[in-house]
């Protein structure tokens, strides 16, 4: 089964929409982008490019992506082949763009763990240091402190006899 399809819309922070598409929404056809509803019309009621790759005037088309299959979708049966050949490779490369930017959403959500873990690590690794200071101190502390009462006893010796 293929990965759900998602919202590509990417702003200028690089924060992605990332919904699950399932129905109504809309492909630029020059670059096989898809969008939510709302993020298609936020960015494009003003702007003319892609929001995921610039495009300029990249014609967004509304398309439906319902994972259900109802007898209207067979509405392809008739057309020539040369028409079809168009729809799959169409298809295809539409496809293939959805799975490679999966993919890179995938690598970015796992380096971002990644980095999470190694933050967390170093944040552990401080306190470690930190802890282990602060022993030290206080095994110093402790030593100083024993010293002084084997001296205090030693003074009481003296001064009994």
């Amino acid at each position: 089964r293929a990965a759900p399809l998602r919202c590509n819309f990417r702003d200028a922070d690089g924060k992605h929409c990332h919904a699950s598409l399932d129905g109504d929404c809309w492909v630029t056809q020059s670059c096989f982008h898809i969008f939510c509803r709302g993020c298609a019309h936020a960015w494009f009621k003003d702007k003319d490019d892609c929001p995921v790759c610039r495009a300029k005037e990249p014609g967004l088309k509304p398309v439906n992506v319902a994972s259900r299959m109802e007898p209207n979708h067979l509405n392809m049966v008739a057309l020539p082949p040369e028409t079809l050949m168009m729809i799959v490779q169409e298809g295809f490369a539409f496809r293939d763009q959805q799975s490679k930017l999966e993919s890179q959403f995938l690598q970015a959500a796992l380096k971002e763990k990644e980095e999470d873990v190694e933050r967390v690590r170093e944040q552990a690794n401080e306190k470690i240091v930190e802890a282990e200071n602060q022993l030290n101190l206080l095994e110093h502390e402790r030593d100083a402190a024993l010293e002084e009462v084997d001296r205090l006893r030693r003074d009481l010796k003296r001064r009994r006899y």
